[in-house]
């Protein structure tokens, strides 16, 4: 994951598929809603953005949002992928009522994902395991902050995962967890 904005601009067209489903890697957009045919979702430097009724399976992330504010992700089953959601430099965004199921990470808020708001979301068995030779390293997170803060999450339902929920780095601070 790149801290750098030219990184995550890309021009990929909807012609392309995951699973028979196109691709909507929206860059530089506002005031859109995803159409819910969705295979992934890519939002870079965009606002208001809405997602919602999706199903996204089987991606590096089923939903990445990078340097973008003001959008909301809602009703979404994400699962089989790396990352189920990685918010990355990005504020003022709603995560809210997503199933979110068997990904190496559930919710990923990373360097500079602050003020962002995360409700009632199911967030479950994620598993990702790696091999150092000396035994077996787990990184499997429900929920991992990384290097973000301010960030409210309330009512989330985190269970059976290897960690549940993980805070680290600089910048990592007055979250809210109810």
């Amino acid at each position: 994951h790149s801290n750098i904005l030219s990184h995550y601009i890309q021009n990929i067209d909807s012609s392309n598929k995951v699973n028979g489903k196109p691709v909507y890697y929206l860059v530089n957009q506002q005031d859109k809603q995803i159409p819910e045919d969705a295979g992934f979702v890519g939002i870079v430097n965009s606002q208001n953005i809405t997602a919602k009724n999706l199903t996204l399976t089987k991606n590096g992330q089923g939903i990445l949002l990078a340097f973008s504010e003001n959008s909301k992700i809602e009703n979404i089953n994400i699962s089989n992928n790396i990352d189920g959601i990685l918010l990355h430099g990005t504020s003022n965004n709603s995560l809210i009522n997503n199933t979110i199921l068997e990904n190496g990470i559930g919710i990923y808020l990373l360097s500079g994902a602050n003020n962002n708001f995360v409700d009632k979301n199911t967030i479950s068995f994620h598993r990702y395991s790696i091999e150092n030779g000396g035994g077996v390293e787990k990184y499997g997170y429900g929920i991992l902050l990384f290097g973000s803060g301010n960030n409210t999450l309330v009512n989330n339902t985190i269970s059976e995962n290897d960690y549940g929920f993980l805070t680290m780095w600089w910048g990592t601070g007055n979250n809210k967890i109810y």
